[in-house]
């Protein structure tokens, strides 16, 4: 997931979008931790897609971590004039651990004892 800061330009088409919708504006907060995320979206027909959205509002995160935390953000995607938002949940993994979760993932990940685990 890639993840850049939003111009004025693009809070200030935010800012329009909410208001047009009837939900709550952005706070000063909101707006300065609002932030372009570029996430993975695999269709059949395109299993490499990647959807930008802009995060307007933290939802959630969890107080007592300070790095490698989980946050749930609240988003609209780019050019969505509609107002429909959508969540996101962002956290961070162990690049080591990437090949374990993909396996759970999938389903098939069975746990067997080896001289690395032991």
């Amino acid at each position: 997931m890639s993840v850049w800061w939003p111009t004025k330009d693009d809070l200030a088409w935010a800012a329009k979008v909410l208001r047009e919708s009837g939900k709550p504006k952005m706070t000063v907060g909101d707006l300065k931790a609002a932030r372009w995320v570029m996430a993975d979206s695999p269709t059949p027909e395109n299993p490499n897609n990647k959807v930008q959205y802009l995060a307007i509002r933290l939802l959630f995160i969890k107080p007592k971590l300070f790095s490698r935390t989980t946050m749930l953000w609240e988003v609209i995607r780019e050019g969505d004039e509609s107002g429909n938002t959508f969540m996101i949940k962002d956290m961070w993994c162990e690049r080591n651990n990437d090949d374990f979760h993909q396996k759970l993932a999938k389903g098939f990940y069975f746990a067997e004892a080896t001289a690395e685990t032991k």
